[in-house]
């Protein structure tokens, strides 16, 4: 026995019918609108693809300026001679390289910011402009690293170091004192011990003899196994007020 039309049988394929024509009715009158998303979609694509090769390409160029600089410190060595080993860099200590070097790592340091090379590339330019005696262009590249990295990083503590010798170079003692202070008063105590010592040497150059002697007390206590304890001892010593004439040492008889 044959189905009837209209039996059940056939009724979602029937909606399955009119739901088609509804749709091609839809997609013929917003024709302009699929095409418009469809030019977006594109766009986007495209858009995206182009951001991520001109980031590729600035990061090439970026490790590209930061080799021509480090070259400049590090040419190649000659090639070792039979018999010997072959060196990879041959460290340079030429003025003229560091004149050199220093701007390109400036440029690295300002194009990639605080990470990656930046961070290194600014610690680098430092260091040249501190070794070329040039103690404002130093501070300004270890004041801009310092204040990019956070205590935790393990490049702080160098940039802290370097910009308290940068202060030193221009005698002021205050300012180093300051800097130094991150990492005397840092949680994990790592440099915590030198950091306090300098400061002690510091006070001392600033005529601040109480305050040197409380840093080495502090250092002292806190620090029983430190490396530097015979030092700061010894300088303690140096700082007691001598003895008024007369007076007999405590243990004598």
């Amino acid at each position: 026995m044959s189905k009837q039309a209209g039996s059940p049988a056939e009724a979602p394929q029937e909606k399955w019918v009119a739901a088609s024509a509804r749709a091609s009715r839809w997609l013929g009158e917003h024709r302009r609108l699929l095409q418009g998303l469809l030019l977006l979609l594109v766009l986007f694509a495209a858009g995206s693809t182009g951001v991520h090769l001109m980031r590729r390409r600035a990061a090439h160029r970026v490790a590209n300026q930061f080799t021509a600089a480090w070259k400049l410190l590090h040419p190649a060595a000659p090639r070792a001679r039979p018999g010997r080993q072959p060196s990879v860099t041959a460290p340079v200590a030429d003025a003229n390289a560091w004149r050199q070097a220093a701007p390109l790592f400036a440029a690295v340091a300002a194009e990639e910011g605080p990470r990656g090379l930046g961070l290194l590339a600014a610690l680098v330019e430092g260091d040249l402009y501190a070794r070329l005696d040039d103690p404002n262009a130093s501070l300004n590249a270890f004041c801009r690293l310092g204040g990019s990295l956070a205590t935790h990083q393990p490049l702080y503590f160098l940039a802290a170091e370097r910009l308290a010798y940068a202060h030193e170079a221009r005698h002021d003692w205050a300012a180093a004192i300051a800097a130094w202070e991150p990492l005397a008063n840092d949680e994990k105590r790592f440099y915590a011990d030198a950091a306090r010592y300098a400061q002690a040497n510091l006070y001392v150059a600033q005529g601040d003899l109480a305050a040197a002697k409380a840093a080495l007390q502090e250092l002292e206590q806190t620090f029983p196994n430190s490396t530097l304890l015979d030092e700061a001892q010894a300088q303690l010593s140096q700082l007691a007020p001598p003895a008024p004439a007369g007076t007999a040492p405590k243990d004598a008889p």
